[in-house]
């Protein structure tokens, strides 16, 4: 009896055990579809990506979206969470804009900067901003808090810019 008792014990913990590992492999391939890609540089039409503009979510309403900006101006919206719209979306920016935008890129130190500027916070959103050169990745910084001036400003720049778009896009499918 002893012997049955203990086989039983031992099956029991090795499905027990298959079980947790195969809900652990799941769960690990639920979350990594949840995280924005960083190193895919969608084409469309033989267009040239120039920038990716990320904003991750935060526990409360942060807008998170990724925006996929091309150097003929074509913007192609992700929605994650809390923008005015749903999936994806397809904008422009107008000639003005993305000479701006150009000239803006042109002038950045982004070469000398970190990869990352964290918070010790948790509940810290991220902006991960991807800088292309020729259609290739040239450097990607996440950012929480802190950084350098020009970054900062930068994304200040960048969030009214794409608010606008992103408002122009929405009021013209009304």
């Amino acid at each position: 009896m002893k012997q049955a008792k203990f086989y039983f014990t031992s099956v029991s913990r090795l499905l027990c055990c298959l079980l947790l590992a195969a809900l652990a492999v799941v769960s690990l391939i639920a979350c990594r579809t949840m995280v924005p890609e960083q190193n895919l540089q969608p084409q469309t039409g033989g267009k040239q990506l120039l920038l990716l503009y990320q904003k991750t979510p935060c526990y409360g309403t942060c807008p998170a979206f990724d925006a996929h900006i091309y150097t003929d101006g074509t913007i192609i919206f992700k929605a994650w969470a809390h923008v005015p719209f749903t999936d994806t979306l397809a904008s422009k920016l107008t000639p003005k804009e993305l000479e701006r935008l150009k000239r803006d890129l042109n002038h950045l130190p982004y070469q000398g900067w970190r990869t990352t500027y964290l918070s010790q916070r948790t509940d810290q959103p991220s902006t991960i901003t991807t800088f292309y050169e020729a259609g290739r990745e040239a450097k990607s910084v996440k950012h929480q808090e802190g950084g350098p001036e020009d970054l900062q400003l930068f994304q200040k720049k960048m969030d009214a810019l794409l608010l606008g778009v992103i408002s122009r896009s929405t009021a013209a499918k009304e």
